[in-house]
């Protein structure tokens, strides 16, 4: 449920802080939304494509995808990535291309019940942050 963070596309590692958390209530529960999900992730997915293009199973990009942008400018794949919504699944080295994908059922579920509640408008309040 926690592991699937990768950097190469060949380690893998757990979520520690899930796993923390696992030990303390003695269960498996998808702790992503105790990280501030929500507000952050509704600005990253609030337009189609990318929702679309996080859910499926494998994202192409270029191995430079996350070079010499800004934050402020910095490409919402990018940043999922490096907030660790994404990991690397898989990476051609002779194309130049890493393939990345949601890294456990914990950061899926979390993705998921964020779109649905923003389909049903019991989000809608939080796009006022945006405007």
């Amino acid at each position: 449920m926690y592991n699937g963070y990768s950097w190469d596309a060949a380690n893998f590692v757990y979520n520690p802080y899930s796993v923390l958390l696992l030990f303390d209530y003695g269960r498996y529960n998808p702790f992503w939304y105790s990280t501030d999900t929500p507000t952050f992730l509704l600005k990253l997915l609030k337009t189609k494509d990318t929702l679309e293009k996080v859910l499926k199973e494998s994202i192409r990009v270029t191995e430079t995808f996350t070079e010499g942008q800004r934050i402020e400018s910095l490409s919402s794949l990018a940043l999922l990535f490096q907030a660790g919504y994404l990991t690397i699944n898989n990476f051609d080295r002779k194309a130049g291309y890493y393939y990345l994908q949601i890294p456990n059922e914990e950061v899926r579920m979390a993705i998921n019940q964020l779109a649905l509640a923003f389909t049903r408008g019991e989000l809608a309040y939080q796009e006022v942050i945006y405007q």
